[in-house]
């Protein structure tokens, strides 16, 4: 989960929070920078903090309850703290020069380490676009849009991000940017192989009930088998249907006997499903609820890394149980998609999501 949690918190946010309070004595508050500014310590994300009061250039520690002891930094005229951001209320003693200013307070991080059954999770932050060949203007625009506004950006941020992951949701975008740019087609390859850039088997995001057994097969034949003829051997293994309302029986078993052993869906309860054909074979099915709620409805990103923290926090909360009781292992997928969302990091890709 650490890794994940630090894609939000090394960029710019606004707003604080603290708790720090005390029965019979003074209170000596504790303001954040804004925006936050981080470091990583001891497996733990740290905070950037000054002490506001009367004397608190006079102290020098904090000692937690836990024994964990922070060094208070005099500088510009300001005590400086790195504090925890995430963990458990406990008491903290704040030390002076002076014995009789030490106080003892009690100290709230910015976010519990309150997770759930995800204490020890992994969140998976999924960067795709939504696309339908022709929804947001003329079947030209769009596909103009997507090559130089989407696909290509994304693969220059790859190029000074080594962390950075994008999705396309099917092989017609991939075919339409090789046509355009034939000279980077050795660089898609590298980052197929990384898996940092992926496309969906199927040509295209077909209307299953519209069509015939033959048509649907064909969405393999001109999706995963072109990839895989046309780039070096890859074996894409996922197919996405995002906004299509119905499904069709016959097409768990198009996928199975095709190699294709997962299933993106929209439109439906969010979960895991064995979505089965009649004859028995299945493809591992997963679905958001709505490939745009994250962005749209949770809105998990438009504020600061602690809010979006929070809103975070209680989802994972809600579907502990249901995890549990599927013996599922604790990763929890954030899919960032709109229709037509551009690349962008994670900050604030909300802007690119009209």
């Amino acid at each position: 989960m650490k890794k994940y949690l630090q894609l939000f918190v090394f960029c710019l946010f606004t707003g604080s929070s603290f708790v720090l309070t005390a029965q019979g004595q003074r209170t000596l508050a504790i303001q954040y920078v804004k925006p936050y500014e981080y470091v990583d310590s001891d497996n733990n994300l740290m905070a950037k903090a000054y002490l506001t009061g009367e004397n608190s250039n006079s102290y020098k520690t904090i000692v937690f309850e836990s024994g964990r002891t922070l060094k208070v930094e005099h500088k510009d005229g300001k005590a400086w703290v790195w504090l925890p951001v995430i963990g458990e209320p406990e008491m903290i003693e704040i030390t002076a020069r002076n014995r009789k200013l030490n106080q003892e307070q009690l100290f709230t991080p910015l976010v519990t380490s309150d997770w759930g059954y995800f204490k020890e999770g992994t969140f998976h932050i999924i960067s795709s676009s939504h696309q339908d060949i022709a929804w947001m203007d003329t079947p030209e625009y769009c596909m103009h849009e997507r090559v130089n506004e989407i696909i290509a950006p994304a693969l220059d941020i790859m190029k000074s991000d080594k962390d950075y992951y994008f999705g396309m949701e099917q092989a017609l975008n991939l075919k339409e940017f090789v046509e355009a740019h034939p000279e980077r087609k050795n660089e898609v390859i590298e980052r197929y192989k990384e898996g940092r850039f992926t496309w969906g088997a199927t040509y295209n995001q077909p209307y299953e009930g519209m069509q015939m057994g033959e048509q649907l097969i064909r969405e393999m034949y001109f999706g995963k088998l072109w990839i895989k003829e046309n780039f070096d051997g890859v074996e894409e293994e996922t197919a996405f249907n995002t906004d299509v309302p119905g499904r069709t029986l016959q097409f768990p078993q198009i996928l199975a006997k095709s190699g294709v052993d997962n299933l993106f869906v929209s439109r439906m309860r969010e979960g895991f499903y064995d979505w089965y054909s009649p004859d028995g074979s299945s493809v591992l099915t997963y679905t958001p609820g709505n490939y745009g709620w994250a962005a749209m409805f949770y809105k998990l990103f438009e504020e600061d890394a602690i809010e979006a923290l929070h809103k975070i926090q209680n989802r994972v909360k809600m579907w502990s149980n249901y995890y549990k009781k599927h013996n599922l292992p604790p990763h929890f997928a954030i899919v960032l998609s709109n229709d037509a969302s551009g690349s962008c990091r994670l900050w604030p890709c909300s802007e690119g999501m009209e």
